[in-house]
């Protein structure tokens, strides 16, 4: 549509004879050295697919086109898509929620600028690394929990977007409703979308460096924690965080390090598939598949990296003084399964349960709760259900019944270890 306008303003300003050779004179050079300067300076912020779409659309305004086949062009494209999204939301099963890697905006926040105030944008991988990074984002814990602890004990939840409370306000979220209900604890929400442990290890250490923190739970997320460990991060030279060696796991890049690959960087889905995910089944099955599109190692390869990160959050945690425990989280698609404890998900539970226990972590199982909760009141009220999707995410009620019933054992879960007679 950008192009379309741009292509008649263009249009109009070249009947005029007399321009007609000036202007190409002038724009040609001008765009050419833009570009040149954008791309070597790494400050392309709209999406290749977005830049490509608006010259397409540009371009077809020169056609000149009839009204009529405008019309008819509009109007056959969108009665495909019409069909094509009744097809996705009839003919095949409910899509999985996907989080798209860019956020819904046209133009883009350069990957490659660090620092300045920090303020929520949607785009999870730059939130992510402003948490990495706090002394060049100023206000990025301010964002999630005062400044002060009012001398409450304070407990840091780190995890997912599971954690973040994807899909609700994050003042529905389990953390904060765990605060209305414990007033006498300060429950930090540091869920950030799309992590895994590797970074939960770093943004953990971020928050004991800067702040009191009395306690911290991990929450893995058996529905792809695993598959998320090390990967590629636009901070950190487009790779993962840590290196592994005979000593544990050390950070790659203890200051932010960006990769020369802009072009890969910024290249989006289209602007209109990001926007429409909200409430299209089309446009989430194909953010799913490019988000899935990445190859992915087998769970094999992964479980000594995460045995080594869980094994290096415990001993830094006590080296620190502050108690560790790990909340293990379900995934809904297991869950409503034929045969839930069958399914790959529990298989990673049951695996990430036996990491834990022989590392000697406190671990809390919610499967059971999860599992039973969903038989008495029906997982669509713990999950968020719309317009057909069903999202791996909980609910508002569902963040609000797992707080009930969590706050009721975080007390344990920490309790000293009575010694042996």
């Amino acid at each position: 549509m950008a192009g379309h306008v741009v292509g008649g303003l263009i249009r109009r300003v070249l009947t005029r004879e007399f321009l007609r050779g000036f202007l190409a004179a002038l724009v040609v050079p001008s765009a050419s050295v833009t570009l040149a300067v954008l791309l070597a300076t790494q400050r392309w912020h709209v999406g290749l697919w977005d830049s490509v779409l608006t010259v397409l659309g540009s371009r077809g305004n020169g056609a000149r086109a009839g009204r009529a086949s405008i019309l008819l062009s509009v109007g056959s494209a969108a009665l495909s898509l019409g069909l094509c999204e009744v097809a996705s939301r009839t003919l095949l099963p409910a899509p999985r929620a996907a989080i798209p890697r860019d956020p819904p905006r046209f133009v883009l926040d350069d990957p490659n600028t660090y620092g300045g105030t920090f303020h929520p944008n949607g785009d999870w991988q730059q939130e992510a690394c402003a948490f990495l990074y706090p002394d060049l984002h100023p206000g990025v814990f301010e964002s999630r929990a005062p400044s002060g602890d009012g001398r409450r004990p304070v407990v840091l939840h780190v995890g997912d977007s599971m954690v973040q409370g994807y899909g609700v306000v994050m003042a529905e979220s389990f953390p904060a409703r765990l605060s209305e209900i414990d007033p006498g604890t300060l429950h930090i929400n540091a869920g950030v979308a799309a992590m895994s442990v590797d970074y939960y290890l770093l943004h953990a250490e971020r928050w004991l460096a800067r702040r009191h923190i009395d306690r911290v739970v991990f929450y893995v997320f058996v529905g792809n924690d695993l598959d998320e460990i090390d990967q590629e991060m636009a901070c950190c030279w487009d790779g993962p965080l840590l290196d592994y060696g005979p000593d544990g796991p050390r950070e790659r890049c203890p200051k932010p390090a960006s990769s020369d690959d802009a072009l890969a960087w910024h290249s989006p889905l289209p602007y209109p598939v990001r926007a429409a995910t909200k409430f299209s089944s089309l446009a989430l099955r194909l953010a799913a598949l490019y988000s899935g599109s990445r190859p992915k190692r087998e769970h094999d390869s992964k479980w000594p990296h995460f045995e080594a990160v869980m094994g290096a959050a415990r001993d830094r945690m006590v080296a620190s003084g502050v108690g560790f425990a790990v909340v293990l989280l379900p995934l809904r698609e297991a869950l409503q399964s034929a045969e839930p404890k069958q399914s790959e998900a529990y298989a990673v539970r049951t695996r990430a349960m036996e990491t834990c226990n022989r590392l000697g972590i406190r671990t809390l199982d919610t499967w059971d709760f999860f599992e039973g909760a969903g038989h008495r009141t029906g997982l669509a009220r713990l999950f968020i259900t719309r317009d057909g999707f069903e999202d791996l995410h909980f609910s508002a009620e569902g963040n609000e019944q797992f707080a009930r019933w969590l706050a009721r054992r975080l007390g344990a879960l920490f309790a000293p270890v009575p010694a042996p007679n």
